[in-house]
């Protein structure tokens, strides 16, 4: 299995949590981790699947920049291949994110966290941006404030589908909120679901 982000903090994590759980399991933390962009990246051979979850495609913030990374994992994928990815709906950016605000809070048994998090929804140009505060507890009771902005961009499903048909994938498909079936969705109703996923396949 390999690993890739364009954040080489986010991929130090998720060592750490590997190294921890393949203590705890006796399972072997043999992953290659990779610190490289999603629109072009390298590997050091073909795989037999792709997967890019939690709306890691809506970062991306040009429809060329999804263009290209579709085409990076088509090339590096075997005949057959699978590539599975899942990107926020048009109902979350405009309905959930929009111009709402959140403040959440969690506690863990060890330390506490409150996040603020504020959205601001551009229509014109289907961009989110998200101002984030984080206060997190230090051991001495204290608490350590973070700061960051991050931005999303919608992409429609059909611009998603007519890109992976342009690419070359075939049998393509499309599950709403993690259901099982092709366009369904159980859990809510069609016009109010958030996450719309695919599952594409390199043909031989």
């Amino acid at each position: 299995m390999t690993g890739l982000d364009l954040s080489a903090e986010m991929l130090s994590a998720a060592v750490s949590k590997k190294r921890r759980r393949g203590k705890n399991t006796g399972h072997s933390n043999n992953i290659l981790w990779i610190n490289q962009d999603m629109r072009g990246f390298e590997l050091y051979g073909t795989v037999d699947a792709v997967v890019c979850c939690f709306d890691s495609l809506n970062y991306i913030p040009e429809s060329d920049g999804v263009k290209k990374c579709f085409g990076t994992v088509y090339n590096y994928l075997n005949p057959g291949g699978l590539f599975i990815f899942d990107v926020n709906s048009k109902y979350k950016f405009e309905s959930v994110y929009a111009g709402n605000n959140f403040v959440l809070e969690n506690a863990d048994g060890k330390k506490r966290v409150f996040c603020s998090w504020q959205n601001h929804y551009d229509r014109k140009n289907k961009t989110c941006d998200f101002y984030i505060t984080l206060f997190a507890e230090r051991p001495d009771g204290s608490y350590r404030r973070y700061d960051e902005t991050q931005r999303e961009k919608y992409y429609d499903e059909e611009f998603l589908k007519e890109t992976l048909s342009e690419t070359g994938f075939g049998d393509i498909k499309i599950f709403y909120d993690f259901s099982t079936k092709p366009g369904k969705s159980d859990a809510v109703k069609k016009n109010e679901r958030e996450r719309v996923c695919f599952a594409a396949v390199k043909e031989a």
